[in-house]
């Protein structure tokens, strides 16, 4: 609790044998001098200490609650933070929670799960708020349109196909063409998409606008931690 994130500082107790082996691990001048007086000047005001402890009690408090209200289950935090099921996939919340103003983490191999910190009580109450109307706003079932290449048409092609696919929320998305030996041919799509279905035609060339040759192809489709792929056939 003596911790300073913003400064990163953090603190230790270990035999010395361990504390050498820390020690040995960390690079030069990791800590400025301003931080370091931080973390010394922490250690000696318990009062602004027990404030930000009794603080996160009472918002870890109003947090959980209002994810159990929602029926959202959540992972237990001794900290001042925690992960919580969103029941769903995670990045379209938190595409959502951003547009109340809240900007969460995602990610570490848990599509389904959001990592919030705790704030003020008002924040915290904020935000129990902006969570339930954003799942009053879901699809029926509180499940969006499921992530994917929908359909590739005509296929196989020999102008020009039609690629139909859905993403899950405002985050970086990219759609490329490999040939059969996994060699990039044209990059269709490299931008922000928000949730929803989108289409976008492939006239058959590669990115310096020559035609390809016949044959079978591959598209790969990326946003966040999900991906999916549809095989294409050219013909001549």
């Amino acid at each position: 609790m003596y911790g300073l994130a913003g400064a990163r500082i953090g603190y230790s107790l270990a035999s010395s044998t361990y504390t050498s082996a820390i020690a040995s691990g960390q690079n030069i001048g990791m800590v400025s001098t301003i931080s370091q007086a931080a973390a010394e000047a922490a250690l000696n005001d318990p009062e602004h200490v027990n404030n930000t402890v009794n603080l996160n009690d009472q918002a870890m408090e109003v947090l959980t609650n209002g994810l159990t209200n929602l029926g959202l289950t959540y992972i237990p935090s001794q900290t001042n933070f925690l992960m919580f099921n969103t029941g769903t996939f995670a990045s379209t919340i938190a595409s959502e929670l951003e547009n109340y103003g809240f900007r969460v983490r995602v990610g570490w191999g848990m599509p389904y799960h959001i990592r919030v910190s705790t704030g003020t009580l008002e924040e915290m109450t904020a935000f129990i708020t902006a969570l339930e109307e954003i799942y009053t706003q879901l699809p029926k079932g509180g499940t969006p349109t499921t992530f994917g290449l929908n359909r590739v048409h005509p296929n196989p092609f020999s102008s020009q196909c039609t690629i139909s696919f859905t993403t899950f929320g405002r985050e970086k998305t990219s759609l490329t063409v490999y040939d059969i030996s996994g060699r990039k041919v044209a990059t269709l799509v490299n931008a922000v998409l928000g949730m929803g279905d989108h289409t976008i035609a492939w006239d058959g060339r590669d990115v310096m606008g020559r035609r390809v040759a016949a044959g079978r192809y591959t598209a790969i489709l990326l946003q966040g931690e999900f991906g999916a792929s549809a095989r294409i056939t050219l013909v001549r």
